[in-house]
């Protein structure tokens, strides 16, 4: 079931979720009208009035007047249209956007065609993905220029700004009547856009293909890809909700098979895209996510990290809706990394909004805690902004207390919640606190009052419009428990009945919906075998022609040879005196090329040590962040804290002083955890770096495994960043410490862990469905005849050794691994290691299930 705290923040691009039109399908669960959505994002975090923005747009304006150079008119009509747009002077600034291009082609100038859609970019602020995809083209279009008179650079929203929404329909006609008669097919298309929004939005179906129709034909024109195929995908939707399955089945296979078209090859990419966006739209979260995840690398190779950014957030709602919550918390982990890397502050606060929930869901409260300290912190909000974070904040720390069992102190929780949630008129939200209340009532006997909130729940529900949510479900089950318990049996059962009947109903939606997931999934199977022989057939031609000019090579080389050779034979009938000479020549030779082979095997062992520390320093730094992260937010708050402090001495408010105090030393002491933490990884790092390593010290193996598990994982992450695993981890708790030298077990133990990802990650390539790599470390104290051991297990899923290969993979420079991706000298040296240790190395493998490499190192008591 969804969260209210979750729903806030999204900005989905789909018309249904911003008006509560309801959907023939499942709907979007998690998403809020997109009006009161960019308040949030945009109006909480830009602080420009709508007076300011009026007296912007008629400074340009007043710029415009007197400016005569060509050029700098171009960039003024650009400047002028977005204010306008911006001040919902939609006329003003189509005309003065019309002009700039105009004059942009009547100058040749190129860098105003980069502009247009920086402006076209504007008008669709409010639409984040449309948004971007402007954007996007503007940049590519200027990295293309070769002049200095123009540089790319991102506009600013700002945060006054109004939504073409508000305008009614009978001025978007006019508009459209108005710029129809100028045959401008890139307005027409983006009003057309807009106007399709505003019917949507009432349930006017045939008006909003008919104008959607007309935009994907001035789109294709244009030569705009992705707005042909996510105007598509709202076509689909509004046959689907119309009851049109028939019609919206045919577009949506049209759509999957123009994947494997040729013309779109560069835009795959952005197609597959809005197809993933199309089904998640719908509620068809399976069929999304695998399209978003399997669309993540191309997006990636070109470069397109809003497009990353928004397909992780997605992915993360999808798993929720599903009741993956790990997986979620994993894709937003993904979410939260790449807006670090954009440098996305705005955005940042909504990911850490939704990373609290599926945290909560999993019971990793301490980290929920976490993220809920970051929201805590947020700047720039205004007011309302304010109101509704608190609210969110106070729904998660009720669930903490839900999901632990403490029923009544939970409900102070969700009581400020719900005057939260009322205070900013957040519909979708409300119904969620009164639900939470009468669960918490029943848990503690309250059976009256928790009927009365359970049906105070589904009114909102049904006022809220948000018909894909569970609530009703849930309610009616919490009715009939309530009355149960009240004695009301026949109550109860008319409850229950309702309940079943829903549960009925979405059961059979979601048949419905596997049905058609699996007729897509084998026109998508065509589509991509025709792909592949697509490429195979391209690359089966690339090879002909190296085959041809091998051959060529290769012929012209043994004549060369021939020659060569009788020209040999011929000089050394001249030359026999000299064989001696030659042969003492050559003896030095051997012996030199000896001592280079023995240089190059000391140079391979030191690259494999090489390799394996930058594998290891690549995991310490993405470790090392975790704890710095936490330094830097605890000391800015108790910078915070120590301002508070000094004015509540100067009022004499010595109860909170206490508090503050108190405050600052539990933050501190955090800060101190951290620290020590920080310490800890960089002390490993340069054992693990140093040039003798041959001390031993006693040594915890669960400590040192954990570490070097959590290290090679994100070092591995740092190289690939498409690559995933599951991790598991079975450490026994009394395990002796061992007398080691930390440095080079831990050698052993990255190279094996290593490996096993390696493994893992090359059977995921294959594509299997029902496949999920997964990598394992367990400990365990052997007793045996010679005496005790600790026993450290490594294991994988992946495709296994052959068994003709088991015999040999500790021999020096032997490899599985493809030419090029390993020395064969980890397994040999890593054995040597255990070996100098007194203990030992095994391996384990089935082809087809995987492989396990277990260390023995003897326990040796420890004065």
């Amino acid at each position: 079931m969804e969260e209210p705290g979750k729903m806030k923040q999204e900005s989905v691009q789909v018309w249904p979720e911003q008006m509560g039109v309801k959907r023939v399908e499942v709907c979007v669960q998690h998403t809020l009208s997109l009006i009161f959505l960019c308040w949030f994002v945009l109006a909480g975090y830009g602080q420009d009035s709508k007076a300011e923005l009026v007296e912007r747009r008629d400074s340009f304006y007043s710029e415009l007047q007197q400016e005569g150079d060509p050029k700098l008119r171009v960039k003024l009509q650009n400047e002028y249209a977005r204010y306008c747009y911006y001040t919902l002077r939609i006329k003003e600034g189509l005309i003065a956007a019309q002009q700039a291009r105009e004059l942009s082609e009547e100058l040749g100038y190129r860098p105003g065609e980069a502009m247009a859609l920086q402006t076209m970019a504007a008008l669709f602020w409010y639409i984040p993905q449309t948004h971007e995809y402007f954007e996007m083209e503007a940049q590519r279009y200027s990295e293309k220029l070769t002049g200095q008179d123009f540089e790319y650079a991102g506009i600013q929203v700002p945060g006054a700004a109004m939504v073409f929404d508000d305008l009614p329909i009978d001025e978007v006609e006019q508009l459209l009547h108005y710029f129809d008669k100028y045959g401008d097919t890139i307005t027409q298309a983006q009003l057309a856009t807009a106007a399709a929004r505003n019917y949507f939005q009432i349930g006017d179906w045939g008006t909003t293909r008919k104008l959607l129709g007309e935009a994907i034909e001035s789109y294709e024109a244009y030569g705009l890809v992705y707005m042909q195929f996510v105007l598509r995908t709202y076509i689909l939707q509004t046959y689907r909700m119309s009851g049109n399955v028939d019609a919206a089945d045919s577009i949506e296979i049209a759509i999957v098979e123009s994947i494997s078209e040729k013309r779109f090859e560069e835009d795959r990419g952005l197609i597959t895209y809005t197809l993933a966006l199309g089904y998640f739209n719908t509620g068809r979260y399976e069929l999304a996510i695998e399209h978003f995840l399997r669309n993540l690398q191309q997006l990636e190779q070109q470069n397109q990290w809003n497009f990353v950014a928004e397909s992780w957030r997605l992915i993360g709602i999808a798993y929720e809706s599903i009741g993956r919550n790990t997986n979620a918390v994993d894709a937003y982990r993904e979410w939260i990394r790449v807006l670090d890397q954009l440098e996305n502050e705005e955005l940042l606060h909504q990911a850490y909004i939704r990373i609290i929930f599926p945290l909560i869901a999993i019971h990793d409260f301490n980290e929920a805690r976490y993220f809920m300290d970051l929201v805590r912190q947020s700047q720039g909000v205004d007011e309302e902004g304010k109101v509704y974070l608190e609210a969110s904040l106070n729904d998660a720390r009720g669930q903490i207390m839900l999901e632990q069992e403490q029923f009544n102190e939970a409900i102070p929780y969700f009581e400020r919640a719900w005057d939260g949630f009322e205070v900013v008129g957040d519909q979708y939200a409300l119904p969620f606190p009164p639900l939470r209340l009468a669960r918490c009532y029943v848990k503690s006997g309250r059976f009256v009052r928790a009927a009365e909130l359970a049906r105070e729940s589904i009114a909102l529900h049904e006022k809220s419009g948000n018909s894909g949510s569970r609530i009703p479900s849930a309610a009616n089950l919490l009715l009939a428990e309530a009355y149960d318990s009240l004695g009301e049996k026949s109550v109860a059962y008319d409850y229950l009945r309702k309940y079943k009947q829903i549960e009925d109903e979405v059961n059979r939606a979601d048949e419905e919906r596997r049905m058609a997931d699996a007729e897509i999934r084998l026109v998508l199977a065509k589509s991509e075998k025709l792909i592949a022989r697509l490429e195979q057939d391209q690359f089966r031609s690339e090879q002909q022609n190296k085959t041809q000019k091998l051959w060529i090579f290769s012929i012209t080389g043994a004549l060369l040879s021939t020659l060569l050779i009788i020209y040999i034979l011929y000089r050394g009938n001249k030359r026999k005196e000299k064989t001696n000479t030659i042969l003492n020549s050559q003896k030095r030779e051997i012996e030199s090329t000896l001592e280079k082979l023995k240089s190059t095997q000391q140079q391979l062992i030191h690259s494999e040590k090489m390799a394996s520390l930058g594998s290891l320093t690549a995991g310490i730094a993405h470790e090392i962040q975790n704890p710095l992260n936490f330094v830097n937010n605890f000391s800015e708050l108790n910078e915070e804290l120590a301002s508070e402090l000094l004015d509540a001495v100067q009022d004499g408010d010595w109860e909170e002083v206490r508090e503050i105090s108190k405050s600052i030393v539990e933050n501190e002491n955090k800060i101190k955890h951290h620290g020590k933490r920080a310490e800890g990884i960089v002390k490993s790092m340069l054992q693990h770096s140093r040039a003798n390593p041959d001390s031993r010290e006693p040594t915890n193996l669960n400590v040192l495994a954990d570490e070097y598990f959590r290290l090679a994982y994100h070092g591995l992450r740092a190289k690939d960043k498409s690559f995933s695993a599951r991790m598991e981890t079975d450490f026994a708790e009394d395990l002796p410490d061992v007398e080691v030298v930390p440095q080079s077990i831990g050698r052993v133990l990255l190279n094996l862990i290593t490996n096993a990802f390696y493994a893992v990650s090359e059977r995921n390539n294959l594509g299997t469905d029902d496949y999920f790599p997964t990598v394992g470390i367990s400990s365990e104290r052997k007793s045996t005849d010679q005496g005790d051991y600790v026993e450290i297990r490594v294991a994988d899923n992946g495709n296994g050794i052959q068994a003709e290969n088991l015999d040999k993979i500790f021999q020096p420079f032997f490899s599985t691994k493809p030419t090029g991706e390993g020395t064969g000298l980890g397994l040999s040296l890593s054995y040597d290691i255990v070996k100098a240790h007194g203990g030992d190395l095994k391996v384990e493998s089935e082809r087809g299930k995987g492989t396990v490499f277990t260390i023995l190192i003897p326990v040796i008591n420890i004065n």
